[in-house]
């Protein structure tokens, strides 16, 4: 199966290409994949000039490219946000730089797998694996920084441009560029601990691999010529280690003191290699006239010795790469941005360090891996800038101006929960119940009521199950009889609403669709209508597409990506149970297309303001001075809503509460809405269910 990739960029001139950063960092990636046979689509979609990079035809030289227009894009990846990948014959489609570029590795994974391309997608396959919306990482990797330092290029381009127009082009001009707070935020981040998920494991792993090293006779003797992936030396100071990687090394420090001496008190100041070397020095030091070291039996004792009382917080690992200590995709990523922002100050790169230090190193690092080197040169990439004699004839000197961030507020917990770059969502927030009291007061001087009415089918929402084909049931999608039953009863409520809806010929949406449960369904029992999956979870998505396959429906198409990335028009979305913000992000998508929804909310103690999207949602609660955080209370309280328990009551008024402020949002938009129960409640605890139609929607029979 070929794959193809769209991606925006145009032809500048015979000899270069305008592209924004995304495409630069797609092509990067299959360069250092060494993909052959990807097709590359260039998409002319009127991306402004001042965002676009120009790369020489060199870095495309031996791709397999194709220049196209946006109506020459298929309608089925013209709905997503570029860059996008399709494989041949497949429903499946990708979108969002961080999925095609992990999919990117995982193709060459399955080409090249004693290469282990695979490792760079981090521990459990994680890094980059969560959406911008809930993980801040991801957002500041694929949207935040590029975004910053595409910012900081135009400024520079702007600054040169008046100079030269206004003819001030002179001898060590200076030029002062404003450095962003996401530049500087991943400068802080470098400053960290690396954080670890298995640092027990590892650190003992590493312990193992130096006794072992230190006291193989074979692998130390003169004559061997047995490779191994850790290299192990000490100087007068701690003892450090490199365990190689594919595609990197974890480098660490064992602070043992004492050892490395011969002849009494003379250290040895030369790096004494005690693997895969010998045990002789190498002449730079004086040992009674010649290069053996008298007294390495001695050494060798005290170092054994040392080492065997060694502990796992003995060891200490640096952070060498964005994530930690290993390398993953996301440097791959941030190295390619780094990259063309170096060289857009005309590789002033010692300048540069003064400012960013940490981030300067890293990037230094970087270029030291062996595959990445490579792939660099590939790119086009000038690695001459570390050479100690290369000097870039120009005549501007570069000054930065850093911004105030993260610095320290008054409250301290929030600070903190601000300026971590974390691979999950924030902590909810938990609210106190005079908090809780003071909002519900709000909301009776207010005079507000939850919207509250009736399913649309009346009490006829069951489903003929035996009936249909077994690849629907939510048995198959891998859950437990018990919490299937569950499922089906959820199912029916949203399906006979849809179904009552649809009309022939449209689309309908099926949004964080996770295993396809409801989206499957919907598109068996609706085959007159098209039904698009949307989820970012891959694992989820390719159930999804098994169950698909297995029924051979042919009115479906996957996608996975972010919910932001998809723009396509459709008649009716729906969702079961997308968490806290993502409901919201639903809502708002079928409001933008005018369509219908019918939608189940979950989690409503995770809602918070994004970059998409800030509460509460309607000029009803703003009027009455109903805050964000208020929403939050409501939201928390809307949790505690398990049967039989003191607060049921209280959480189900106030997660109508909260729906209500959705429901009121869609009103005001011109939406007919109604807000009622899952039948029976016992199917979930979160069993509100939203429906709105335009008044021109005219249903039809179920």
């Amino acid at each position: 199966m070929s794959t193809e990739i769209y991606l925006s960029g145009q032809k500048a001139n015979k000899e270069s290409f305008a592209l924004p950063l995304n495409s630069c960092a797609v092509i990067f990636a299959i360069h250092y994949c060494h993909l052959e046979g990807v097709i590359l689509n260039f998409v002319d979609d009127e991306v402004c000039e001042e965002l676009q990079i120009t790369i020489t035809h060199h870095a495309l030289h031996s791709l397999n490219i194709n220049f196209i227009t946006q109506n020459e894009v298929p309608s089925l990846v013209n709905v997503c946000s570029l860059p996008v990948l399709v494989t041949s014959n497949s429903n499946l489609i990708r979108s969002g730089l961080c999925n095609v570029i992990r999919q990117i590795i995982m193709v060459a994974h399955s080409l090249y797998p004693k290469e282990d391309f695979k490792d760079l997608l981090g521990f459990r396959g994680g890094s980059l694996k969560a959406c911008a919306e809930v993980s801040s990482w991801t957002k500041l990797c694929e949207l935040e920084f590029p975004e910053a330092i595409m910012s900081v290029i135009t400024q520079g381009r702007l600054i040169k441009s008046n100079l030269v127009h206004n003819g001030k082009l002179e001898a060590e001009d200076s030029i002062e560029l404003s450095l962003t707070k996401e530049i500087v935020i991943l400068e802080q981040h470098l400053y960290r601990p690396p954080r670890i998920h298995n640092d027990d494991k590892m650190k003992r792993h590493l312990i193992q691999r130096v006794l072992d090293t230190w006291s193989d006779p074979v692998t130390r003797s003169d004559d061997s010529d047995v490779s191994s992936n850790i290299r192990i030396c000490q100087r007068s100071g701690p003892v450090t280690g490199e365990l190689l990687q594919p595609h990197a090394v974890i480098r660490f420090k064992i602070p043992v003191n004492n050892v490395g001496k011969c002849n009494g008190d003379e250290t040895v100041s030369s790096e004494m290699k005690f693997f895969p070397r010998s045990d002789k020095c190498n002449g730079d030091h004086k040992c009674n006239g010649d290069n053996n070291v008298n007294n390495s039996k001695d050494v060798e004792e005290t170092l054994q010795r040392l080492m065997n009382k060694m502990r796992i917080d003995d060891i200490i690992l640096d952070h060498l790469y964005v994530e930690g200590i290993e390398m993953t995709v996301a440097d791959l990523m941030l190295f390619v941005f780094t990259y063309h922002f170096i060289e857009s100050i005309d590789f002033q790169f010692n300048s540069l360090k003064i400012y960013l230090p940490k981030l300067c190193a890293w990037f230094q690092n970087m270029t030291k891996m062996p595959k990445l080197k490579v792939a660099a040169l590939q790119y086009g990439c000038c690695l001459e800038i570390f050479n100690q004699h290369f000097e870039f004839p120009n005549i501007y000197i570069y000054k930065f101006i850093l911004p105030e961030v993260l610095q320290k507020d008054t409250d301290e917990d929030e600070n903190e929960e601000e300026s971590e770059l974390q691979r999950r969502t924030r902590s909810k927030y938990r609210a106190l119940k005079p908090e809780l009291a003071r909002v519900l007061k709000i909301i009776k001087e207010a005079i507000i009521e939850p919207i509250v009415g009736e399913h649309p089918c009346g009490t006829d929402i069951t489903l003929p199950w035996s009936e249909l084909p077994r690849a629907i049931h939510p048995h198959e999608g891998g859950l437990p009889e018990k919490r299937a039953l569950k499922k089906c009863q959820q199912l029916e409520n949203l399906v006979t609403a849809i179904r009552k809806i649809a009309q022939p010929g449209q689309t309908i949406v099926d949004f964080c669709s996770g295993g396809g449960h409801l989206g499957i369904i919907v598109a068996s029992l609706i085959p007159y209508c098209k039904v698009f999956l949307i989820e970012n979870k891959e694992e989820s998505l390719l159930i999804a597409k098994s169950r698909v396959d297995k029924l051979q429906l042919n009115n479906v198409t996957l996608y996975q990506c972010n919910l932001g990335y998809f723009h396509g028009k459709f008649d009716v979305g729906t969702c079961l149970h997308a968490c806290g913000v993502a409901t919201d992000m639903v809502l708002q998508k079928c409001l933008d297309s005018k369509a219908a929804f019918v939608v189940c909310p979950c989690c409503y103690g995770a809602v918070q303001n994004t970059h998409l999207i800030s509460y509460p949602r309607s000029q009803l609660f703003q009027k009455a001075n109903i805050s964000d955080k208020d929403l939050l209370t409501l939201g928390h309280a809307a949790d505690q809503t398990e049967v039989k328990t003191t607060l049921e009551q209280q959480g189900r008024y106030c997660m109508d509460l909260v729906d209500t402020d959705r429901l009121q949002y869609a009103s005001e938009h011109g939406y007919d809405v109604i807000l009622c129960s899952l039948v029976p409640q016992t199917c979930t605890p979160k069993n509100n269910l939203l429906i709105g139609t335009l008044p021109t929607n005219t249903a039809i029979s179920s």
